[in-house]
């Protein structure tokens, strides 16, 4: 043992501190030789010794709960998080595809069937959107099959516009047949220029 050179109190060796734990982790018994004093001085080490040790027990369990809640919990949002990212990911995909199939549909239905039965097309197709942002701000669960459905109603909607114009087509082409019947042909003629596609 030596001894510090600005104090009088004695430099305890590394040695002695690991000699000192390891008769803390086992003790050794106590001697029939010692005093009162020493055997109740033993007895408070001891015992102060093992409330530290079921403290650190404790907290260590405590902390180890933490982490584990603390993970499961992550966890969850981290799936969460996942789910929504792709469910994200698929109205958007979903919007840009319909997007540019409707874009061509709309120049193809212009194109053919003109501007009136074009506006009436556009004011049914803004009542679906609606109808099915609506949908999909409500708390349901997400329906792949929702997307495949509208664009269902949509085509069907498309093709009963198409008969349509097609028997309004049929009805006019009888008409001008009657009309050329009885001598007015150059009628006819304006008359099938104003039901034909612009």
């Amino acid at each position: 043992m030596s001894t510090c050179t600005t104090c009088t109190e004695p430099v305890v060796s590394s040695t002695r501190k690991r000699r000192k734990s390891s008769l803390l982790l086992n003790p050794p018994p106590m001697s029939d030789n010692w005093s009162l004093a020493e055997k109740t001085e033993y007895k408070i080490l001891l015992q102060r010794h093992l409330d530290r040790n079921e403290k650190a027990r404790v907290r260590m369990a405590r902390k180890r709960a933490e982490l584990k809640i603390a993970s499961s919990v992550e966890r969850k949002t981290a799936v969460e998080r996942e789910r929504q990212y792709q469910a994200d990911f698929r109205f958007k995909h979903r919007d840009m595809l319909r997007d540019v199939t409707t874009a061509r549909r709309r120049i193809k239905y212009r194109e053919t069937f003109g501007e009136v039965a074009f506006a009436a097309y556009l004011k049914r197709q803004q009542e679906r959107r609606k109808r099915a942002r609506a949908k999909r701000l409500s708390k349901e669960p997400y329906d792949s099959n929702d997307g495949l459905e509208e664009e269902e109603n949509e085509v069907e909607s498309e093709d009963e516009d198409q008969l349509a114009v097609k028997e309004e087509e049929d009805s006019g082409e009888d008409m001008l047949e009657d009309m050329s019947d009885c001598g007015t042909e150059n009628f006819g003629l304006r008359e099938a220029s104003s039901f034909s596609a612009p």
